[in-house]
């Protein structure tokens, strides 16, 4: 009954929220709180290899509507499907080939428009060489496989067969099932499909299980994992095929004399880029209760020279696996990781034969900027005997390496060193090391602060693929850098970056740092300007003294890469383009602040022909945003957007929502989807509701060095920005209010106890006390509390640069709750128990402090949420949200939760939501 109840009052108090701000008769209609989470958005894109066909997938944000159109891009030809989330086109364009639930389609591109439809149950497809073969599985009791080749339509047969997979280039078909003719033999069999030749290249007995096989890049050999059942316990082993060759061979297996006995193979294997090794995990057997003594005591331990607290080991010992490395020819065997020791280079991405690892030195303490704490070590480990190189021993904490890359021939090791700020390059056969950035004009460093820490401004680009440059960004441009200093570091985009003000970065195809490049290739540059925000593609040939040419850059958002912008946090930024096969024609992805995200077809970048047609936004009262530049108070300049409402009138007097966390100007030109609020409001639903919206951009600083606390760029930029906008004659000063979540929830929880300028403000799952918040654990997602906080704090979005004891005016002073006595601006707190990063408590505290104040504060705690919240509590929270603002800031009635509470007993049952017109005062 309380289900249904809270139904019947959401759908009236909607009706209130959209009645209070209805537009005049003739206008378009505010956002309906019923179209939040129903916004539709594109999906997967595919071209077919002459780019005549077009499909694309249009999804809706909270349901499981699925619109698949499949269009012909040259003349008005077009099917749409439900469900359907992919497709392949054949490489003849002869097909679209595409799975509606257990149907699959076969559908005749064209005016024709026929198609064919089997049942099946599993379909694979080559990943890379897409629209020449296909395999599926039939919809029967049947283990038979059907191989179809789309360009002929001849089909192969094939039986008894549970699970099957193309290699990526479709060379080839790995099949897993039984011999035919035999109900007692597994098998694992291979099809070569160039001349349909089969072989059994593993055999062995019913209730052998094959996990985790693969090929390698160039789809000529093969690794599995095995599982045999025995009476004690399953026994793994890991086998490795060549193409060509009768049957695979065992590399390792448990029980092996080179596994050390307490170790059993835990799988994951992965292969190294050269195809010489094999990586997987071993891990330990676990002990059992029966071998503890009868008196033993169940007591955790804790100790200073813990490197991770007590119940951070019980949670990385359940999960904690040593990688090793077999040889796929001879009998090379290395545990790598032993003890306390972490990988630093993923095995996707080794070219020869060493590994990087990171060793952590319980034993040595060293004093650093943030306090003492352990140092660690880097090695370049040896795959071939073990053996280990010490690259890099830090002295302070401070001090890492990030970025690592290997050079196509194995001889080179490039790594970002934060103690020198710059790329270094270590040379594998001496072992000597270089400064290779040093004389870069621009910096090797991100001009973004996002820690203490100095960061690269890009990942490594690639490698000249004879070994004689990496390519490497400084923040605008893309150099080539010899890796022993040779030769001076050659400008690559001819400084066109700087000069402009746009980060210009590669476009790959793949997001892989291991791109090796020729010396006449052509690159493809996505370029974002950070004076105008506008964003588009260069060209440019490698080796040519030509700048990048742009071919398109404007108010839009077409794709942009993680460092070109601050930090992660945008609404959208676009993707790569997609390229046709075997013609030159793209498929661009393009959107603003004001036009929804639609594909658009070009073959030259520069002209643009509209695929999707997609404008929800056009129905509504939709939104403008703008930049809008202001002087701090410490001088400085910053910037943020202004959002406003596409009716807006500048003869009226708006009230202004501020939203913030570090820098978000980069957002100006991406569409903002409405949704319901899950942590930061919701802009498009507030503005069209009369509101206007300002995200500032916030610079930090040190806290250690600059001797202000997190909180004082805080007020520099938000406070700074009140005051500059509430002058303008739109703005009703008076009417002004604050939100934030997480780190912004804790920007939020400082201003209402430094300022009494706002008339209302909001802030969810913030820290209120960074003392109680700095000596806490935090649940990270587990069930109980495991993770430290302290490194984040000292080192990351906080920036304090220190410990407690060393400056403690530093937390003292950016802790609301020992200020909640200069609070006057009423607060709605948004906290749940089950916050993974941060302490719910931190909610508690401030609600007890200005409670027994007598301050206005309110708190919501979701059983069901987390650090956001999810589902039916995105509804509520919506509501409940703009109820509170649009009583403080709108001049609405209080809704009665806010008037009188809610009692715990009708918790479910009734929600409060309704308009309290009795003309009681929250």
């Amino acid at each position: 009954m309380g289900r249904y109840y809270l139904l019947i009052v959401v759908i009236s108090i909607s009706g209130q929220l959209y009645a209070q701000n209805s537009p005049s008769l003739g206008s378009k209609p505010n956002i309906d709180i019923k179209d939040l989470g129903t916004w539709p958005r594109l999906g997967v894109v595919r071209i077919s290899p002459y780019g005549r066909y077009v499909g694309y997938e249009m999804t809706q944000a909270s349901s499981r509507e699925h619109r698949f159109v499949i269009e012909d891009s040259a003349v008005s030809w077009k099917k749409v499907y439900a469900g359907v989330t992919d497709c392949t086109f054949s490489l003849d364009e002869r097909l679209a080939i595409f799975q509606q639930g257990d149907t699959l389609h076969f559908l005749s591109l064209g005016n024709d428009g026929t198609e064919r439809k089997v049942r099946v149950n599993r379909v694979r497809q080559p990943k890379g060489q897409r629209g020449g073969w296909i395999a599926y599985s039939l919809k029967d009791s049947s283990a038979r496989v059907i191989l179809l080749n789309l360009l002929t339509g001849k089909e192969v047969r094939i039986d008894q067969v549970s699970d099957f997979q193309f290699d990526k280039a479709g060379r080839g078909l790995l099949m897993e099932g039984m011999l035919q003719d035999s109900g007692t033999i597994m098998a694992l069999r291979y099809l070569k499909m160039e001349d349909g030749k089969m072989a059994a290249i593993w055999t062995g007995k019913i209730g052998d299980k094959i996990d985790n096989s693969f090929f390698d890049g160039d789809s000529l050999q093969i690794i599995f994992e095995v599982s045999e059942k025995t009476s004690n316990r399953d026994l793994h082993s890991i086998w490795h095929y060549i193409v060509g060759e009768d049957k695979a061979h065992l590399l390792i297996r448990d029980g092996d004399s080179r596994i050390s006995a307490e170790m059993v193979i835990a799988g994951q294997p992965q292969l190294s880029k050269n195809g010489h090794w094999v990586f997987f995990a071993l891990r330990q057997l676990e002990q059992t209760k029966s071998l503890l003594p009868k008196d033993a005591v169940s007591v955790d331990v804790w100790s200073y020279k813990d490197r991770v607290l007590q119940p951070a080991q019980m949670f990385r010992n359940r999960n904690r696996v040593f990688l090793s490395v077999v040889s796929v020819i001879g009998d090379n065997f290395q545990q790598l990781i032993k003890g306390d020791e972490d990988l630093k280079i993923t095995p996707r991405d080794v070219i020869g034969n060493n590994i990087m690892i990171v060793c952590y030195d319980t034993s040595n303490r060293q004093p650093g900027a943030s306090g003492s704490i352990f140092c660690h070590d880097y090695y370049l480990v040896d795959l071939r005997d073990g053996s280990r190189k010490l690259l890099k021993r830090n002295k302070i904490f401070d001090y890492d390496i990030d970025n690592c890359s290997f050079s196509p021939g194995g001889k080179w090791l490039v790594y970002y060193d934060v103690e020198t700020s710059n790329y270094l390059s270590y040379n594998l056969q001496t072992g000597r090391v270089w400064n290779i950035t040093r004389r870069l004009p621009g910096h090797a460093t991100k001009d973004y602060s996002n820690g203490i820490f100095p960061t690269p401004a890009g990942p490594v680009a690639g490698w000249m693929k004879d070994d004689s440059g990496v390519l490497l960004y400084d923040n605008y441009d893309l150099w080539n850098v010899d890796p022993d200093n040779s030769r001076p570091p050659i400008n690559i985009t001819g400084g066109y970056g700087a000069t402009h003000r746009i980060k210009l970065r590669l476009v790959h195809e793949e997001d892989d740092a291991g791109i090796f490049f020729l010396k006449d290739d052509t690159l493809l540059f996505t370029g974002f300007n950070v004076l105008n925000k506008y964003n588009g593609f260069y060209r440019k040939i490698l080796g040519s003294r030509e700048r990048p040419e742009q071919l398109v850059a404007g108010p839009y958002t077409f794709y942009r890469t993680e460092s070109q912008k601050p930090h992660k946090y945008s609404f959208d930024d676009g993707m790569p383009p997609v390229k046709a096969l075997n013609v030159g024609c793209w498929i661009i992805k393009r959107q603003s602040d004001r036009e929804a995200p639609n594909y658009f077809i070009t073959q030259d970048f520069k002209n643009y022909r509209p695929v999707s047609q997609e404008a929800p936004q056009s129905r509504y009262n939709w939104l403008t945003s703008e930049l809008v530049t202001w002087r701090q108070f410490d001088g400085t300049y910053s910037e943020g957007i202004l959002y406003k409402p596409e009716n807006f009138d500048p003869a009226k007097k708006y009230p202004v929502i501020f939203n913030y966390y570090e820098q978000l100007s980069h957002r100006l030109f991406e569409f903002p989807v409405p949704e319901l609020t899950a942590a930061d409001i919701n802009i498009p639903w507030f503005v069209s509701r009369g509101y206007l919206v300002f995200t500032p951009d916030i610079y930090f600083q040190n806290a250690s060095k600059s001797g202000k606390p997190p909180g004082y760029w805080v007020y520099n930029s938000v406070v700074s920005a009140a005051i500059y906008l509430a002058k303008l004659p739109f703005i009703d000063g008076r009417r002004m209010g604050l939100q934030g979540h997480s780190f912004g929830g804790g920007e939020t929880n400082y201003l209402v106890t430094h300022t009494h300028i706002f008339a209302a403000a909001a802030e969810a799952a913030g820290v209120s006390d960074l003392i109680s918040g700095y000596l806490t654990l935090l649940l990270m997602g587990q069930p109980t509390e495991m993770s430290d906080p302290q490194p984040g704090i000292e080192t990351s979005h906080d920036k304090l640069g220190t410990t407690l004891w060393r400056q403690p005016n530093l937390y003292l002073g950016q802790s609301a709750v020992l200020r909640a006595d200069h609070v006057t601006t009423p607060l709605l707190i948004m906290h749940n128990k089950m916050d993974e990063q941060i302490q719910w408590r931190q909610g508690v505290e401030l609600y007890m402090a200005l409670r027994r104040l007598g301050k206005k504060v309110w708190m919501l705690q979701y059983d069901e949420g987390t650090h956001v919240l999810y589902g039916k509590d995105r509804l509520d929270y919506t509501i409940r949200l703009t109820q509170f603002f649009d009583y403080y800031l709108q001049g609405a009635l209080p809704p009665v939760w806010m008037t009188e509470g809610m009692d715990v007993r009708l918790k479910g049952m009734q929600t409060g939501y309704e308009m309290d017109g009795s003309g009681r005062i929250p």
